[in-house]
């Protein structure tokens, strides 16, 4: 995710709530903000996913290499 689309994901929060103006209700607020919050940590807990598995990729040759012979690491 680049920095484009989290200022999207973060836009979109502000022009769904407050577009509508009969959001009065506290209830109906506070579901907005729940569920704009489910999708904003779904979506920032895959690219998590994305560099968990691109820095463990990187760090399996090194530790190959050092179980192999310790010495040389």
């Amino acid at each position: 995710m680049d920095k484009l689309e989290a200022g999207d994901l973060l836009l979109c929060l502000c022009s769904t709530c407050w577009s509508d103006q009969d959001i009065t209700d506290e209830d109906t607020v506070k579901r907005h903000y729940a569920k704009f919050e489910e999708k904003f940590f779904q979506t920032f807990e895959k690219e998590l996913a994305k560099i968990n598995t691109f820095y463990s990729e990187l760090s399996e040759p090194e530790l190959h290499r050092f179980q192999e012979d310790p010495k040389e690491a």
